[in-house]
């Protein structure tokens, strides 16, 4: 799937990737490129960036929206990102408005797994929303 496809998927969704605790942690595989988008979360505007994820043993892809404080994080593994599974971990309790969120590269993606990733994203059911809760 190409980096404009990914944002295509990603923008008919509605599934997001959220952990609400410190500690939690879930292994996923980036889909492509990350695409700035406002969102308004709890009555404030701000802009995030992007990405469609796949969650490890998932059948459908999700958008995890992130801060540019946790994208910075993530591009010191940009090399890695179309060619590996990743672990992300929260660093902060819910409702901490410090909370960071940390990506490791945990092994590579498979010849299975982006044969997998290359299928077309379904569209979303009608009535579906694009709009969700990141983090």
């Amino acid at each position: 799937m190409s980096w404009d496809e990914s944002e295509k998927a990603a923008q008919q969704m509605g599934d997001y990737v959220s952990l609400k605790n410190d500690g939690d942690t879930m292994v996923l595989a980036f889909l492509g490129e990350p695409k700035p988008v406002e969102v308004d979360f709890k009555g404030e505007k701000s802009t995030k960036f992007r990405f469609a994820v796949m969650p490890e043993g998932g059948t459908k892809s999700k958008s995890l929206d992130v801060s540019k404080t946790t994208l910075e994080g993530i591009k010191k593994n940009k090399a890695q990102t179309g060619t590996h599974w990743f672990r992300m971990t929260r660093h902060g309790a819910a409702g901490d408005t410090k909370t960071v969120y940390s990506f490791e590269p945990v092994h590579a993606l498979t010849a299975e797994d982006l044969k997998r990733f290359a299928e077309p994203v379904p569209a979303p059911a009608a009535g579906a929303s694009a709009s969700g809760v990141p983090f």
